[in-house]
């Protein structure tokens, strides 16, 4: 079962709300959590940031444990779009990766399709760009964007500034598509 993204979904495909974190009460507007471990900290982080005033920030304190911050986004079929949000990342003890995942919906339904960026290990302390590519199978018109930190034992990832366009509309540096899973290579 997804998460249900509670707040602002712009109505406008290729548009986020909310992407730098700034406007909210509790969380930060537009975003949910997502938790599989009990070793996880999710922090709407109100002392750390790219631009702006907040981000936010995943910390797994065991192997296993992974969390995210989840947005849906309209969006049109057969696609591509630039997901894209800057990273900050303090390696523990683990093997663990920050990524992006995008997980598509059909008439409101968990359509299972589901792709992920290559991850990114530890960036120093320093904020970098991590950028990818992916294209909307037939049928999708919404999908949950993820901000994952997974297998971390002692990792700390923060976002901030999420990117969400139009492929087209993306800058030169953008990567090729991803290969969704279960996808064939032509």
């Amino acid at each position: 079962m997804m998460p249900v993204v509670v707040g602002a979904v712009t109505n406008e495909p290729g548009k986020i709300f909310n992407a730098g974190f700034e406007q909210g009460d509790k969380l930060p507007e537009g975003w949910t959590t997502y938790g599989d471990g009990l070793c996880l900290t999710l922090v709407w982080d109100k002392t750390t940031a790219h631009t702006g005033q907040r981000s936010v920030y995943v910390s797994n304190a065991d192997r296993v444990s992974s969390g995210a911050w989840i947005t849906s986004c309209k969006v049109k079929e057969n696609t591509s779009y630039r997901f894209a949000v800057w990273i900050k990342v303090k390696k523990g003890k683990g093997q663990g990766i920050t990524l992006l995942r995008a997980r598509g919906y059909a008439s409101g339904m968990d359509k299972k399709w589901e792709a992920t960026s290559e991850g990114k290990g530890d960036t120093g302390g320093k904020w970098q760009l991590l950028e990818w590519v992916f294209t909307t199978p037939p049928g999708m018109t919404e999908v949950a964007l993820w901000l994952w930190n997974i297998n971390g034992f002692g990792d700390q990832a923060w976002f901030d500034d999420v990117e969400f366009t139009e492929a087209a509309q993306a800058n030169s540096a953008a990567k090729p598509p991803a290969q969704p899973a279960g996808e064939k290579k032509p």
